[in-house]
């Protein structure tokens, strides 16, 4: 399959520390007038962001960087002004919250000790600090937070998805069907009963292989079981190993077929210290350009022996005297049982739709979107934000992520559309070592609330709920360590406007909750920084090229190509 990786972008964030002084709560002096002091307040954060949406936290640490033309400047002390609304900050009222002055050199999570926050309130803010020699700046420019969600009941929304199985093209079901091991046999060498107590040692197997000489081939898969250790060879060249019954290996042996006769030859390692099961299992499925296979499998078209000798792997050794091999068991059968799942697991991520009509202007629009797994966010066509891979890493058993968005400026007084493309992310997906996925759950899930107000003070709720549609799209396959594939053909650009025609697009599935606590995402979230073009283009081989960027860096690839429908780019 065509790939482009997609490597995750790590943001690092730097604080400025400073130590802490002491407090005067008192009011500020009639004397303090605003001079001209080296020393000034800027970049101003709450809980570590600018101008932050969604903070869940009641009582917010606020920061700031300080700016002076002088040496050794300090900072003396601090005031900071909260209020409710703009009109309020620019008069110089903090009807939320007014510090005072208070005598300290911190300029860094300075907490927040005003009015009790409640969910949706919207905070702005400025400050003003003191100079070594008592003299005031002047007062930063202003700058705001929301508080989110802080009730579990303010949430209407409720968790959907879409776990209809995917048909064709999305999954090869012929193929998958091919390379089945259901129907396989368990094999050995003729002596006693092999399934239940074959002595211990090594014991030798071959297979021939005829592929025609108008045949190219594709791809050929060889997936492997062994009790104990298989050593695979082909055309005498070591091919690939397999260890343990439990899990089977898949080895790609494209490179090692040829036109003519090929010879597959294993040695099989029985171990232990006293007699116990043996066995191997496997198939080898050979695609060629014209569409069609070759399917071998284990049974006892393979020839035994007991004995290794000279040449024994090699394409040219007289296999003649060799007996068959002693089919001992159907795969799924004692002792072994029904292999575990090592075949990769790449379902398409699904496209999540609900169209609502805004009847009147728009005062304001917030969307709060979370998911078990990670989200993409379109309003009427276009993406909301500019965060990657959201909501964000972390305990799925414990918290689960939200972030807030101001979408006013997205919505129409008409006909609007919201959707969101839903992936496996850290949640379904592969994570970590051993080709494993479903760390944290199978279901990939989406949750989203929008909130509108209207000037007349009413509002309109949009939710995530049974009224959504889903489908598949263009994304065949998303996944963090195994990659994108991405067919073109079956892209709908409007897929997520208001006169979209979604008849043919199926109910969603529905979690009421889950027990996990939601959380406004703690933290800076991913982003694109900037763009980095190709030093060097080379072509090593025909229709092979390698892009030199000239640096190290994590990101994805945008490439720009041109040919017939179907052609594929890795």
């Amino acid at each position: 399959m065509n790939r482009i990786k997609l490597i995750q972008v790590i943001g690092i964030v730097f604080l400025s520390l400073s130590g802490l002084g002491c407090t005067d709560e008192g009011a500020i002096h009639k004397s303090d007038k605003t001079q001209d002091t080296g020393v000034s307040p800027g970049h101003l954060r709450c809980e570590y962001r600018e101008n932050a949406l969604g903070i869940d936290v009641v009582n917010p640490r606020l920061s700031w960087f300080l700016k002076s033309e002088r040496r050794s400047d300090v900072q003396g002390a601090y005031q900071i002004l909260v209020a409710a609304g703009e009109e309020t900050l620019e008069q110089d009222k903090g009807d939320l919250w007014n510090s005072g002055k208070v005598k300290s050199d911190q300029s860094n999570q300075v907490v927040y000790k005003g009015k009790t926050l409640k969910s949706r309130m919207r905070c702005y803010w400025k400050v003003r600090v003191w100079d070594k020699d008592g003299r005031v700046s002047a007062w930063s420019e202003p700058a705001m937070w929301t508080v989110g969600l802080l009730n579990p009941k303010d949430w209407q929304a409720k968790w959907i998805g879409y776990d209809a199985e995917p048909d064709a093209p999305y999954v090869d079901k012929e193929k998958t069907d091919q390379l089945s091991l259901a129907s396989i046999k368990w094999i050995w060498f003729d002596e006693g009963e092999p399934a239940k107590n074959a002595p211990i040692g090594t014991r030798f197997f071959r297979r021939a292989v005829e592929i025609g000489s108008d045949k190219a081939i594709k791809r050929a898969i060889f997936r492997l079981m062994a009790d104990n250790e298989a050593i695979l060879f082909v055309n005498g060249h070591q091919a690939g190993k397999a260890t343990g019954w439990q899990n089977e290996q898949i080895l790609d042996i494209t490179e090692n077929l040829a036109v003519g006769e090929n010879i597959l030859a294993m040695a099989v390692a029985n171990l232990g210290d006293a007699a116990n099961p043996a066995g191997l299992a496997g198939k080898l499925l050979i695609e060629f350009e014209d569409g069609q296979t070759i399917a071998i499998s284990t049974d006892n078209s393979w020839k035994a022996s007991k004995a290794e000798q000279n040449n024994w792997q090699k394409p040219d050794f007289d296999d003649d005297t060799w007996p068959g091999a002693k089919e001992i068991a159907q795969m799924g059968d004692s002792p072994w049982g029904q292999p575990a799942q090592t075949g990769l697991v790449l379902p398409p991520p699904p496209y999540l739709r609900k169209s609502f009509f805004v009847y009147k202007p728009v005062k304001r629009a917030v969307v709060y979107a979370s998911a078990l797994g990670l989200y993409e966010l379109q309003i009427n066509g276009k993406r909301v934000g500019q965060d990657y891979f959201t909501p964000g890493w972390t305990d799925y058993t414990k918290r689960v992520y939200y972030q807030a968005y101001d979408v006013t400026n997205l919505l129409t007084q008409s006909g609007n559309a919201i959707g969101a493309i839903l992936a496996d992310g850290w949640y379904t997906g592969y994570l970590g070592f051993g080709r494993k996925r479903e760390h944290y759950g199978s279901e990939p899930r989406l949750l989203v609330q929008l909130e509108i107000e209207y000037p007349d003070g009413t509002t309109q709720t949009i939710v995530t709920d049974e009224s959504w549609k889903a489908s598949y799209g263009p994304l065949f396959e998303s996944d963090f360590l195994m990659g994108e594939t991405y067919d073109g053909r079956k892209e709908a650009a409007d897929w997520c406007s208001y006169w979209f025609d979604a008849s043919n697009w199926q109910p969603v599935a529905v979690t009421d909750r889950i027990e996990a606590k939601i959380e406004s995402y703690p933290g800076v979230t991913v982003r694109k920084i900037m763009d980095i073009n190709a030093k060097e283009i080379t072509e090593p081989k025909e229709g092979a090229y390698v892009f030199d960027m000239g640096q190290n860096f994590a990101g994805w690839v945008r490439l720009k190509a041109s040919g017939e429908a179907g052609t594929k780019i890795v």
